[in-house]
């Protein structure tokens, strides 16, 4: 599987960022790219409502990343999803975490990765 790298990282956060924003969000980068040293097997952002402004359904803001983007989903989209998956075109994974869903336990419930 390709590696995420700091560069990618940004730069597709940068491009995620100018297509969710208008619609009452921002990105964030986390996970070990941030804190670790060297590639990853994976880009972890977080997107997070803007203070005040009107937002778009995650499940629809997140179809618009995929396509625009030209990103794969290689997770079903659910209601209450906190952590949407895809990979790019080089075949790097991306998870999108949306923390402020409803169902955040539910959705960590659904399957062993996170136990």
């Amino acid at each position: 599987m390709p590696e995420a790298t700091l560069g990618k990282a940004l730069v597709l956060a940068k491009a995620v960022n100018h297509l969710v924003e208008p619609h009452g969000y921002f990105v964030a980068l986390t996970g070990g790219l941030l804190y670790k040293e060297g590639p990853r097997k994976d880009i972890d952002l977080l997107l997070y409502k803007k203070r005040d402004a009107a937002v778009t359904d995650i499940q629809q803001v997140m179809g618009l990343v995929e396509v625009r983007l030209g990103l794969t989903c290689i997770d079903k989209y659910e209601l209450d999803r906190f952590c949407f998956r895809f990979t790019t075109k080089t075949g790097v994974r991306v998870d999108i975490l949306f923390p402020e869903t409803e169902n955040t336990v539910a959705s960590y419930g659904e399957t062993n990765e996170f136990r």
